[in-house]
């Protein structure tokens, strides 16, 4: 999965390329269509303003050291530092000026083996923002920033007595959870599509690709119902790249 992604990921990177030089190359000034004339065939048409939903699937990049070395003592397996999730959005955008979204995600990971079985997860909330950088309908690049709620939960399943954590039980199955106030801040390309050519509003694709920072900055203590667990923070800190694919409505008329 993460292989593919990160192909995935390279093969758009190299789409979207092609597809800013073509925008910015320096040729002779285009004729106008007259009235009704759709634009040319080789033209591809953007949107100003739009409004669709999104989603598709992020590589997260946490350093787990810390929590794999307390879990690890009492015999658990050790959690990877890449995580994979599944994230959505619905975004509101003024293509050559900014975009604001409401938008989430969640996801999980398995340690497995050892004395306990132990599986992490996660979801978030969130407002999203940016402000256009370019003057460009089609493709636009936006530095973004975001504010929410996030929560994570440890699950740990079978014999823990070797942990010599207190307020677990020795056997069996329980859950620890901590939450906090999410920020993020990365940047993001955006790459608009939008039929029929000609139209004033119409069907709107468009892809996403967001390099960027999370982290928790606020956030509660590890806790099983009201007792405090005493557990690394390891969540609260990662680097991710999101690859979306979102639908909607597009206008393609001047602001």
């Amino acid at each position: 999965m993460k292989k593919a992604l990160l192909i995935g990921v390279a093969v758009w990177l190299i789409a979207v390329g092609a597809a800013w030089a073509q925008g910015n190359q320096v040729d002779e000034p285009p004729q106008a269509p007259q009235p009704g004339q759709p634009p040319a065939e080789d033209e591809e048409q953007g949107t100003t303003f739009a409004v669709y939903f999104s989603g598709g699937k992020a590589l997260r990049a946490y350093d787990f050291e810390r929590l794999n070395h307390t879990l690890g003592r009492g015999g658990a397996g050790t959690f990877g530092e890449y995580v994979d999730d599944w994230h959505f959005e619905m975004v509101f955008a003024g293509t050559q000026m900014a975009f604001f979204a409401i938008a989430g995600g969640f996801w999980d990971q398995d340690a497995g083996g050892g004395e306990f079985d132990s599986t992490l997860d996660g979801w978030e909330v969130l407002a999203r923002w940016g402000m256009a950088l370019a003057d460009n309908s089609r493709l636009q690049l936006y530095p973004e920033f975001g504010v929410g709620y996030a929560q994570h939960a440890l699950t740990l399943d079978g014999n823990l007595r070797g942990l010599d954590i207190g307020d677990l039980p020795s056997r069996g199955e329980t859950e620890i959870k901590q939450y906090g106030m999410l920020l993020e801040a990365g940047l993001r390309v955006d790459l608009y599509h939008m039929a029929p050519r000609g139209a004033d509003a119409g069907f709107l694709m468009v892809e996403s690709l967001t390099l960027g920072w999370q982290g928790v900055p606020w956030h509660s203590d590890w806790s099983r119902g009201s007792h405090d667990i005493g557990l690394p923070n390891d969540l609260n800190n990662m680097f991710f790249i999101r690859y979306s694919l979102g639908f909607g409505i597009g206008v393609n008329r001047a602001p």
